[in-house]
C-alpha cells in the first residue's frame, strides 16, 4: 500500500481577484495555486511601471510638491497707465512652455495675463502694484 500525495486544491481552477489598483490577489485568502502566479504578475506590473501616467493613476495636484515664489509690491514696474508687470525666472530647469503656473493672493486665485520672455522667464501683469502675489510652479 503506497501513499499518494495530492495538493490541497489540485484540479481546482486558479482564481484571483484584481484589486481597484490593478494588482492580483488570491480569492478568499487562498494561498494555494494562484499565489505564485499572482506574485509574479504583481512583480512584473511594478517593474514595468514608468511613472509617466500611462500605467498608473493620475496624481492630483495636492500630491505633487510645488515650488513657490512671491511677487512683492516693489517688483512691479509701470508699463503704461494702470498696467504693471513683474519679471519672473523659473527655478532650476523648469521651462515656461511645460510648467503649470498658478497665481494666488491669499486663498484666492489671481487671473492675470502672463507673457513668455525666454525659455525660463515670463512677465506677470496686473493693474494693482500694491499686491503681493504667491506664484506656484507645478
Amino acid at each position: 500500500m503506497g501513499f499518494e500525495y495530492r495538493a490541497h486544491n489540485e484540479g481546482a481552477s486558479v482564481m484571483s481577484t484584481t484589486t481597484s489598483k490593478g494588482y492580483k490577489k488570491p480569492d478568499n485568502g487562498d494561498r494555494g495555486s494562484s499565489f505564485f502566479p499572482d506574485l509574479e504578475f504583481n512583480i512584473d506590473r511594478i517593474d514595468s511601471h514608468n511613472h509617466k501616467g500611462l500605467d498608473s493613476e493620475t496624481l492630483d495636484k495636492e500630491s505633487v510638491p510645488g515650488l513657490t515664489a512671491q511677487i512683492l509690491p516693489a517688483a512691479w514696474s509701470l508699463v503704461s497707465v494702470g498696467v504693471y508687470r513683474a519679471l519672473l525666472t523659473l527655478p532650476g530647469s523648469l521651462e515656461v512652455d511645460t510648467t503649470n503656473i498658478s497665481l494666488r493672493i491669499g486663498n484666492r486665485s489671481l487671473l492675470s495675463d502672463t507673457e513668455k520672455v525666454t525659455t525660463n522667464t515670463f512677465y506677470v501683469y496686473t493693474n494693482d502694484n500694491t499686491i503681493t502675489v504667491e506664484v506656484l510652479y507645478t
